[in-house]
């Protein structure tokens, strides 16, 4: 099977299916994306600058709880 065949399959795959082959990617691959892996210099700049307005504004975030609410609602959706 080619990789177009491949990715051309996973198109036609439900959530569930996908999250089972991204399990199996990630059991075979481990780490290695982590560790091999480098952010853009507008990735970093992005991050910097969410983490210096997170300083300045600690009170303008949610919890994790509310964050997580509001995610499974979106999923459910």
């Amino acid at each position: 099977m080619s990789k177009a065949e491949i990715l051309a399959g996973l198109k036609k795959l439900s959530r569930a299916e996908l999250a089972e082959v991204q399990a199996g990617l990630d059991a075979l691959l481990g780490d290695d994306w982590i560790e091999n892996s480098e952010l853009s210099a507008a990735d970093k700049a992005a991050l910097d600058a969410a983490l210096a307005d997170y300083r300045a504004h600690p009170e303008a975030g949610s919890p994790w709880e509310v964050v997580a609410q509001r995610i499974r609602t979106q999923l459910k959706a």
